[in-house]
C-alpha cells in the first residue's frame, strides 16, 4: 500500500555529499537527517550529490532514498565540480526522468549559498512547478558582504521570498529571522548521529591521562580566536592543577583536516602567551565519524568553542555521554535551556562571556570552569549521563521531536492543499 502523504510529494534535496565530510560539516549532516526524516514519514526523497562512494549509494538505498549521481568519470563517480552549477544536465543524466518533484530543498550556510543557488537553477530548468524550501544555517554579516563568498542579508531575504518555507537551524537563528521573513519560518533542531547515541563514555582509570579536547575548524577565524582563549586557559589549568594534584592535564586538538595543523600551530601557539606549561596532543581527523567517537572515549572533557550555528560536535558529545562546556550565549546552550534537561547555570556546563570580553578575562573564566570540572570529575560524568538522557527524551517527545513534527505537519498540509486545488 502506498503510504505517501500525497500523490505528488517527492522531495529533491540539493546536496554536495550524502554523508558529512567531517565533524564540522553541519550542512550535509542536517541534509542527510532531513532526508531520512522525510522518507520515514512517507515522502519520496531524491538527493543530488557531487560525488559518492559505493558505500554512500548502498547506505542511501537502505533508507529508500535515491541518490542522483553525476555522470561517472571513475568508479567512485568523481567529476569536475567547478561548472556543475551552470550545466547540471551534463552531470545528472537521470535528473529529467523525475517528473513528479514537488519540493526542492537548498541550503544557505556561512560559506555562501552552498546549494540553494543550484536548487533555484535546477527548479527553473526542470521542475518549474516545484516549490522551493530553504535551510538557513547562518546569520548574515553585512560587514563582510561580498567578501570570501559571505552572503548578505538581502540575498537571504531574496531566497526566502522565492521559497514556500524557510527552515532555520537552532534557536538563535529562529529568534533572529522570525518576523523578518514573509514566508513561514520553522525551527529545525538536529538530532545526534546514532553511533554516538549507541555509545557511552566510561570513567577513565585512575592512572589515565587527563585529556581535554577541542575540535577545531582552523578556517574559521572566530573559532581560532576562541581557541586562543582556550590555549591560554589551558596553560593556567596545567600550571595550577599540576601543582595542586601532581598531575598534568593534556589539551588535545582535533583538526578538521591535515592542512590545518601547521597553520594552527603558527597562528595560535606562536602568538599566544601563557602557554609555556601547556602540553598538547595533535590529532589529524580524516572525516570518519568513528574516529571522533574514539577520541571522545579517551577524553575527560570537551571544550566546545564552535562558531557553527548549532554545534554538531557538541551535540554528538552529549549523545556519547562526554562532559562538555559551552559558551552560555551559544545556540546549543539555548537548546539545552529550552528543554530543561538540567538546571543549567554559569560555571557548570555553561561559561558566561561578555560580548566584548577581553582576552585575559575570557581565558581566566575558561580556566576557572575547566579546573572546577577536573576537580569534580566524577560528578561531571554523572551529570553528562543525565544530560544524555535528557537528549534522548527530547528526541522522543521534547523540542527536537516537536520541531521535526511541525515541519512535517506543515508539508502535509501544503501537499493536501495542492492536491485539492488540482482536483477543483
Amino acid at each position: 500500500m502506498n503510504n505517501r502523504p500525497g500523490i505528488d510529494s517527492t522531495f529533491l534535496l540539493i546536496a554536495k555529499r550524502w554523508k558529512p565530510e567531517d565533524c564540522c560539516d553541519s550542512t550535509t549532516f542536517v541534509n542527510q537527517q532531513f532526508a531520512m526524516e522525510l522518507q520515514k514519514s512517507g515522502f519520496g526523497v531524491l538527493s543530488t550529490v557531487l560525488e559518492a562512494t559505493d558505500e554512500d549509494v548502498t547506505d542511501a538505498q537502505m533508507q529508500n532514498i535515491t541518490l542522483i549521481l553525476p555522470k561517472p568519470k571513475s568508479r567512485s563517480y568523481k567529476i569536475e565540480k567547478s561548472d556543475w552549477l551552470m550545466y547540471p544536465d551534463r552531470y545528472y543524466r537521470g535528473l529529467k526522468k523525475h517528473v513528479n518533484v514537488s519540493f526542492i530543498v537548498g541550503h544557505v550556510n556561512e560559506k555562501g549559498y552552498d546549494t540553494v543557488e543550484e536548487a533555484c537553477i535546477i527548479r527553473d530548468r526542470y521542475f518549474e512547478q516545484a516549490a522551493l524550501v530553504i535551510f538557513i544555517h547562518h546569520i548574515s554579516d553585512a560587514k563582510n558582504f561580498g567578501r570570501n563568498n559571505v552572503i548578505g542579508e538581502r540575498d537571504i531575504l531574496q531566497f526566502a521570498k522565492e521559497s514556500v518555507l524557510v527552515l532555520v537551524v537552532g534557536h538563535s537563528l529562529h529568534s533572529y529571522y522570525l518576523g523578518r521573513l514573509e514566508k513561514p519560518t520553522i525551527l529545525y533542531l538536529p538530532a545526534p548521529d546514532e553511533i554516538y547515541l549507541a555509545s557511552n563514555v566510561r570513567p577513565l582509570p585512575v592512572d589515565a591521562n587527563i585529556e581535554i579536547l577541542s575540535v577545531v575548524n582552523s578556517s574559521n577565524k572566530k573559532a581560532l580566536q576562541y581557541c586562543n582563549h582556550i590555549a591560554q586557559a589551558m596553560g593556567k589549568v596545567t600550571s595550577n592543577f599540576s601543582t595542586m594534584h601532581q598531575k598534568c592535564p593534556i589539551w588535545k586538538v582535533c583538526y578538521k583536516n591535515e592542512e590545518d595543523v601547521g597553520r594552527f600551530d603558527r597562528d595560535l601557539f606562536h602568538k599566544c602567551k601563557a602557554v609555556e606549561n601547556l602540553k598538547k596532543v595533535d590529532y589529524y581527523y580524516d572525516g570518519d565519524m568513528n574516529n571522533l567517537l574514539t577520541i571522545f572515549m579517551q577524553s575527560t572533557l570537551l571544550i566546545d568553542t564552535s562558531e557553527d550555528v548549532f554545534s554538531i560536535t557538541g551535540l554528538n558529545a552529549i549523545a556519547a555521554g562526554l562532559p562538555v562546556l559551552f559558551k552560555e550565549n551559544s545556540s546549543i546552550a539555548n537548546f539545552l535551556k529550552s528543554d530543561c534537561f538540567l538546571e543549567l547555570h554559569s560555571g557548570d556546563i555553561l561559561v558566561q562571556l561578555a560580548v566584548n570580553e577581553t582576552f585575559d578575562v575570557a581565558a581566566g573564566k575558561w580556566a576557572e570552569v575547566v579546573t572546577k570540572c577536573l576537580v569534580d570529575g566524577d560528578s561531571k560524568l554523572l551529570r553528562a549521563s543525565v544530560l544524555k538522557e535528557g537528549l534522548l527524551k527530547s528526541m522522543k517527545e521534547g523540542s527536537i521531536k516537536k520541531s521535526h513534527q511541525e515541519i512535517l505537519t506543515w508539508l502535509r498540509m501544503k501537499i493536501e492543499k495542492s492536491v485539492t486545488d488540482c482536483l477543483n
